[in-house]
């Protein structure tokens, strides 16, 4: 009767069992060596041409404020508002809350023309980018002096 472990089987086990490992350990070195680089998107211009947000995070999680904190944003109907809280009705039908105090700002957006554009304001535009890196603008928001990026606002 002929033995079922030969050397030969024996020494095939050991080298697919240490491939294997060489595999693994070479995916889990390449996710470390990885997990400490800044994403090749972040010098990229956003899908509006606009810088990205310098805050949100290179390699997933949630994005930050400047202080580091959880920062979000969120458009909805406001479904109620009770001392200091809002709910708002998501498009998807579901509920998000924000809550504000008397320092919390809030702006009214109205329309106005291209006329009311003027040198030295802060916009944000949305819309098609062009081969050269231009906007064709679908909408342009003038943002008020109090809510301008230091860096861009007026002088």
């Amino acid at each position: 009767m002929k033995s079922l472990h030969t050397k030969k089987d024996k020494t095939l086990i050991v080298g697919i069992a240490s491939l294997l490992v060489g595999i693994g350990g070479g995916f889990l070195g390449g996710m470390k060596y990885e997990s400490g680089k800044t994403s090749p998107l972040a010098s990229i211009p956003g899908p509006n041409g606009l810088p990205r947000n310098p805050n949100a995070p290179q390699n997933g999680g949630p994005p930050t404020d400047a202080t580091g904190g959880r920062s979000g944003a969120l458009m909805g109907q406001i479904a109620t508002k009770d001392n200091g809280t809002l709910t708002i009705k998501m498009p998807d039908g579901s509920s998000k809350t924000v809550t504000y105090t008397g320092a919390s700002t809030v702006t009214k957006t109205e329309n106005v023309g291209v006329s009311d554009l003027a040198s030295g304001q802060q916009i944000r535009a949305n819309g098609k980018v062009a081969s050269d890196g231009s906007i064709a603008a679908q909408a342009i928001q003038i943002i008020p002096d109090d809510q301008a990026l230091p860096s861009a606002s007026k002088k």
